[in-house]
C-alpha cells in the first residue's frame, strides 16, 4: 500500500482516514465505519489509490452505501469510478462538477494517463444541510462557504465529537489558496473553534489531529494571506512561504496555487 491509514475511534464510531502520497495531493479518503454499513467521504485524485481505499475497506466486511464528494475539486472525486456506488453531494457541488468536471479531466488526462478518470463520474444525489440517522448514528451535515472553496460539504458526529471538515483544514500540508478567501475561510474556522464541539478533526489533507489544528491553521492562513499581499511574484511567494514554515509538507499542492494566484504569469 502506497498511502497511510490513521484509524479513529470513539465508542461505536470508528471511522478510517486514507491519505494518499504526494503525487495524490495527499488527499484524504474518510471510511465511516458503522455497525452494519461504510459511509465513503471523497474518492481520491488518482485511481490507483481510489484502489487502495476500496481493497482496505473491503477488508472490513461491510458495504459502502453512501459516497459523498464534499467539493468540486478533482483530488476529491476523480477516483469515483472505482467504487459501484452513486455519488452524493451538496447541489453546489452537483452543478459545479458537471460544469467544470470535463475540463478538469481534459487538462489533466493527457499528462497523468491512466491514473486519472476518463471522464467524469458526476454526483446523482443531493445532500442537503441538515441532520440525519444512518444505521443508528447521529450525523450532521454541514454547508461551508467562501472557505477553501465557495462551497463544501462537512459531515460531524456531534454526539462522538467527531468532525470530518474536509479542505476546511490542512494539516501540515500546504492549502489549495486559489479562492483567496484568507478572512472568511478564517472566520469559518475560529466559528469551530470557539464551538468547542469536537475533539477528534478529520482534514482533507495530512493526518487525523485535536482542536489544536485549528490555531494551526489559522496561523498558515494569517502567514499565507500576508505573504501574497507582499509578493510580486509566484517564486517570491513560494519561497516566502516554504520559508517561514518549512515543516509544512507537498509542494506539488502549493504550486497549483500559481494560475489562480498569479494568473497573469502563469
Amino acid at each position: 500500500m502506497q498511502g497511510n491509514f490513521a484509524v479513529t475511534k470513539v465508542n461505536d464510531l470508528t471511522i478510517h482516514t486514507y491519505t494518499s502520497p504526494e503525487n495524490g495531493w495527499s488527499v484524504n479518503s474518510h471510511i465511516v465505519e458503522l455497525p452494519t454499513q461504510l459511509l465513503l467521504v471523497d474518492a481520491q485524485l488518482l485511481i490507483p489509490y481510489a484502489k487502495e481505499v476500496a481493497g482496505y475497506a473491503a477488508e472490513l466486511g461491510k458495504p459502502i452505501t453512501w459516497l459523498y464528494v464534499t467539493h468540486h475539486h478533482p483530488d476529491h472525486y476523480f477516483g469515483a469510478q472505482v467504487f459501484d456506488i452513486k455519488v452524493s453531494a451538496l447541489h453546489q457541488t452537483a452543478e459545479m462538477i458537471a460544469a467544470t468536471g470535463d475540463a478538469y479531466v481534459k487538462a489533466m488526462h493527457p499528462r497523468l494517463g491512466e491514473l486519472v478518470p476518463g471522464k467524469v463520474h458526476k454526483p446523482e444525489i443531493v445532500i442537503a444541510p441538515g441532520y440525519d440517522v444512518i444505521d443508528g448514528v447521529d450525523i450532521e451535515f454541514i454547508h461551508s462557504t467562501n472557505a477553501e472553496t465557495a462551497d463544501a460539504l462537512m459531515i460531524a458526529f456531534p454526539k462522538h465529537g467527531v468532525i470530518i471538515t474536509q479542505d476546511l483544514i490542512y494539516n501540515n500540508i500546504h492549502a489549495f489558496l486559489g479562492e483567496m478567501a484568507f478572512e472568511t475561510w478564517r472566520n469559518d474556522i475560529k466559528a469551530l473553534q470557539k464551538s468547542k464541539a469536537y475533539d477528534h478533526i478529520l482534514p482533507g489533507h495530512g493526518a487525523p489531529g485535536g482542536p489544536e489544528l485549528y490555531q494551526q491553521m489559522l496561523d498558515y492562513l494569517e502567514l499565507a494571506g500576508n505573504v501574497y499581499d507582499q509578493s510580486k511574484s509566484f517564486e517570491e511567494f513560494v519561497n516566502l512561504l516554504t520559508s517561514a514554515c518549512p515543516n509544512r509538507q507537498n509542494q506539488i499542492v502549493l504550486k497549483v496555487n500559481e494560475r489562480y494566484l498569479y494568473p497573469k504569469k502563469s
